[in-house]
Order: C-alpha cells, then structure tokens, then sequence
C-alpha cells in the first residue's frame, strides 16, 4: 500500500487526490558553518526531485552564527537559491542562532535575516500566496497551497514566538479554518516527546526573551490546541537525541501529531538527512522517511521511519 522508497534516487511516484509530500529541512547550521556541501546536496536532491515534491519548509537555525559570519549566509543563500531556480515552494523559519547576536536577546535583531531572505524572496515567486506577521520582516510567515484537492495553510512561527505573534496566528488559523494547516517552528518539542516546557534544556525562555515568548507547552495551550485544523507541527532545536514525536487531540477532538527532527550531532554534522513526509489524507495515513542524498541512505530506526494514522 505504501511507497518502497528504497531507489528514492529514481523516485517517479505519481502522488494521487487529496496526498501531499513535504520535505522538512532540519537545522543546517553546521552545514553553513563546516560543511557547505551538505547543505547544497540536500536542496540539489529537492530540485531534482521537485516534481514528486510540493512544499519545502526549514525548521530554522539556517545558520550557526547571525550576523558574524558573512561566509555562513552566503552558503545559505546559495543553497536556497536552487530552490528559487526550480520554483520549489518553500518557508524558511527563524531559529535562535538566526538572530543577528546569535541566541536572540530582548530586542530580537534580524537585520542580516531580512538581507537574505526579505519578503520579496517570496513574492516574486510565480508560486507566492500568503503574508507575514509585520511589514519588513519574513520571520513569521504563511503559505496557502490549494494541493490535489485539499487546501492547506502552511505556517512558520519564529523561534519562541512573541505574544502578539500568537494572537496574529490564532487570527489567521481561525480565519482558514477549512484549511488544513501544517505549522513549522524552532522549538516545540523535547527529546523525551514532551513538549518543551519549564526546566527543560535551551527552552527558548533561558535566551533572553523571557519577557515575551512562549516555549513549546505555551505555544500548545494558547494555540496548538484551540485549532481542529491543525495536523502536523514540526520542529527542531534540541540536538540531544535530536528526534521526538507525540500526538494529542485538540480541544475539539481532533489528533494533532507533533514533530522533532534535528541531525545536527550526526556525524559531518547532521549528514544531510531531512525529513520526507507523504500525508495520504485519503487513506488516513502519514508516512515518515528519514533520508541522505549525500549517504544515499535511510535512517530506519523507528524514530525516523513510521506511519501513522492521520486523524
């Protein structure tokens, strides 16, 4: 019933009604800091493959250092810009170590970011329509997709999200409320499959942004949970495990399954694998595949390779 994925090189599947296949970028720091070539092989595969492949969204933490490191922006730039050469839809999401002084801080400065990767990346694209949080800024950023049938909504929230991002994206779910909505951010989840919560390890409250933030059980209780059409949230951020998965019903009912996936203490810094998840939402199924174009290989262990029922 489901894909072999096993030559997924020479992959041709023809994705039927009401299917969607996206590919989740796990963070790439390391590759724009030490490896390069990783980082330019996984959106190399992606182009080659964007035809089996419709939305590409980044967990954030594109680079290791902000605003220091000129040289790790431009390997960012080059390896997004073959997504933008193919027209292969994607969001980038704002990590901690994205911020111009690297780990946030109260101000929350994304100067060099928004040199990078402005609105007009986005806009200029044949395959745009969506919006942002504020006028400047793509930190926070919607995609709308209508996908073999089913429309979706796409949302990136920066990492630990400000109230008033909380109240703009309740707003904006609430408003595409027949759409099924697919929500990427930095740090959600925690390496036992909790959400990150109080206590835990780089919860985004120790990064200087305590005064208005909202760490992973935050952002479920003021928002995850109040949207029925919420199916998937995806993260990355904590590297100890680096993987994580849960799923819980909304408050009207409905199973949202919850999502971590970060490679970067794999060896060569995460090795290029990324995240490809085929949602066959008329089968209820979700498959999850965990592959390297550079090792040409699966990562199998359960943690990296399931399917489970979509609702």
């Amino acid at each position: 019933m489901f894909p072999s994925y096993e030559v997924l090189d020479n992959y041709t599947e023809q994705l039927g009604a009401n299917e969607l296949r996206v590919v989740w970028l796990p963070d790439t720091s390391g590759y724009t800091n030490q490896t390069p070539d990783n980082f330019y092989a996984q959106t190399q595969w992606i182009a080659d493959h964007r035809r089996e492949i419709d939305v590409v969204l980044h967990v954030g933490d594109v680079v290791q250092h902000g605003s220091t490191t000129p040289a790790q922006w431009a390997v960012a730039d080059t390896a997004i810009a073959k997504l933008d050469t193919w027209q292969v839809p994607y969001l980038l999401n704002m990590g901690n170590h994205d911020y111009d002084d690297q780990l946030a801080g109260a101000d929350r400065p994304t100067i060099t970011w928004q040199q990078y990767f402005p609105q007009a990346r986005y806009t200029a694209r044949p395959w745009w329509r969506g919006g942002f949080f504020e006028e400047g800024h793509s930190e926070n950023v919607y995609l709308i997709r209508s996908i073999r049938g089913t429309e979706y909504i796409f949302l990136n929230l920066e990492f630990g999200p400000r109230q008033a991002v909380i109240e703009w994206a309740d707003a904006l779910l609430t408003a595409h409320a027949a759409k099924t909505a697919i929500v990427t951010t930095h740090a959600y989840m925690y390496r036992d499959n909790s959400r990150m919560g109080s206590g835990d390890d780089y919860n985004p409250h120790t990064y200087g942004v305590d005064a208005d933030c909202h760490d992973g059980d935050e952002l479920w209780t003021e928002l995850i949970k109040l949207h029925d059409n919420i199916l998937w949230v995806q993260c990355g951020h904590d590297f100890v495990g680096g993987v994580a998965y849960r799923s819980d019903n909304s408050d009207g009912g409905q199973k949202i399954h919850q999502v971590m996936a970060n490679y970067e203490m794999n060896a060569s810094n995460g090795g290029a694998y990324l995240r490809v998840v085929t949602f066959r939402l008329g089968l209820n199924v979700i498959d999850v595949k965990t592959y390297s174009p550079v090792a040409k290989a699966y990562l199998t262990a359960a943690a990296n390779q399931y399917v489970v029922a979509a609702r």
